[in-house]
């Protein structure tokens, strides 16, 4: 009787263990990024920005990526600004504005470059008074005198 229990928990601990590696698994799995974004994140990084651009096209939909659609509008947003494309910029990071994420305060200084660059002045200094941490208090001061020195 001793025997047959002591085989039940060894059992009942290897069937959890075996349970448990496959939800984590999954999980983990889940919470990888597609290849095809990873891949518009590496061209991002290779400075190949009209592939980047692209590339994150497909993941702008918040409906079917949630989170991961803001972070591909941001990157797009950034390739725009490289490819001189301010106003698909302005739109993309305008999309982005007032949400509570963890790129919230970079998404209100590129907004702030993209304005610059598309000369609107006074929506761009507007954007730059949003900014409340540093660096990108710096960044901003540092943009608005290079912008407004050159005009």
């Amino acid at each position: 009787m001793e025997l047959s229990s002591n085989f039940q928990s060894v059992l009942m601990r290897k069937v959890l263990l075996v349970l448990s590696f496959f939800i984590s698994t999954a999980y983990a799995v889940a919470q990888q990024p597609p290849a095809a974004y990873l891949k518009a994140k590496s061209d991002l990084d290779a400075k190949a920005y009209g592939m980047a651009k692209d590339g994150f096209v497909p993941f702008l939909d918040v409906a079917k990526y949630g989170l991961l659609s803001n972070y591909a509008a941001f990157h797009s947003a950034e390739a725009a600004l490289q490819l001189a494309q301010a106003p698909q910029a302005i739109e993309l990071l305008s999309a982005l504005k007032g949400k509570v994420w963890s790129q919230s305060e970079e998404t209100t200084y590129l907004l702030a470059l993209a304005y610059f660059q598309n000369n609107q002045l006074v929506e761009g200094l507007q954007a730059i008074k949003g900014l409340t941490r540093e660096p990108f208090l710096s960044k901003g001061d540092r943009a608005t005198f290079s912008y407004l020195q050159n005009t």
